[in-house]
């Protein structure tokens, strides 16, 4: 019959987060062994958990995680199942890291179970989905926040530290405001500006105007560039029309060979 395996001393101490591993030879050192000893019984030979069979007494143990994981487990405080189902994943992930949640995930959908629902910043951060598939509605009274997937952590968090929290608040209205997003780099721009235009596409009359002048101030900035970038080429080249690289001057000082003609 398939039953709910578990050792026949149960760990139930509900240990607080961080909680550095008791001394040797006390009874929260058999307690830790005999969870360590099971997890290892468990992972060398996988048995399925009947549904009806996990209550607050399972240990976590019966998954057969890693030793690194039931040991982060442990000292977090994680020592039952059910505690750890009830755990949100960003808790887990301060106290275990992306690893040991990799190993969880792996473990429980042998066991089909689940943590509690992924959101999609958490399985992105797991490696389970890329960011480019991530769905995302946008409009001008979006938050700045709610497009990671459009911009990246970093320069979304960067926008907000600039007080840009809103999407209306990244089209540009004139060259002061302008100014601001362009100090973030030509790639967080063209960043911008890609989101601006799609949703330009979609935008009705009312905010179509407010987007439409915000992409021309970014167009005629970028093209404003490139034209200085060419002129100060071409500079160069009629300074030095043959292309080669100037010559050093000698470590004597540049007059040191006329000084010795006119002697």
């Amino acid at each position: 019959m398939d039953v709910n395996p578990r050792p026949s001393q149960v760990p139930t101490l509900n240990r607080g987060h961080g909680t550095p591993l008791p001394a040797s030879g006390t009874p929260a050192v058999a307690e830790r062994d005999v969870l360590y000893r099971d997890n290892l019984e468990h992972r060398q030979h996988p048995r399925k958990l009947r549904q009806d069979d996990i209550d607050t007494s399972t240990p976590v143990s019966v998954l057969g995680l890693e030793q690194i994981t039931i040991s982060r487990l442990y000292r977090a405080g994680h020592v039952s199942l059910r505690q750890l189902l009830n755990t949100s994943v960003e808790d887990l992930w301060r106290s275990i890291g992306r690893h040991g949640i990799t190993d969880i995930l792996r473990q429980l959908e042998f066991q089909g179970l689940a943590l509690q629902p992924l959101n999609d910043y958490e399985r992105w951060r797991l490696g389970l989905i890329d960011r480019s598939g991530i769905q995302v509605d946008i409009t001008l009274d979006s938050q700045v926040a709610d497009l990671w997937p459009k911009f990246g952590p970093a320069l979304t968090d960067l926008l907000q530290k600039r007080g840009l929290h809103r999407v209306a608040d990244l089209a540009p209205r004139d060259e002061s405001e302008l100014l601001v997003l362009y100090r973030l780099g030509k790639s967080n721009l063209r960043k911008i500006h890609d989101v601006l235009e799609d949703l330009s596409h979609r935008a009705d009359n009312q905010h179509l105007a407010r987007l439409r002048r915000a992409l021309q101030l970014i167009a005629a900035r970028s093209e404003g560039r490139r034209a200085e970038t060419c002129a100060d080429s071409s500079d160069r080249n009629l300074t030095n029309p043959t292309g080669d690289m100037p010559r050093k001057a000698s470590a004597s000082g540049p007059g040191f060979g006329e000084q010795d003609a006119e002697r």
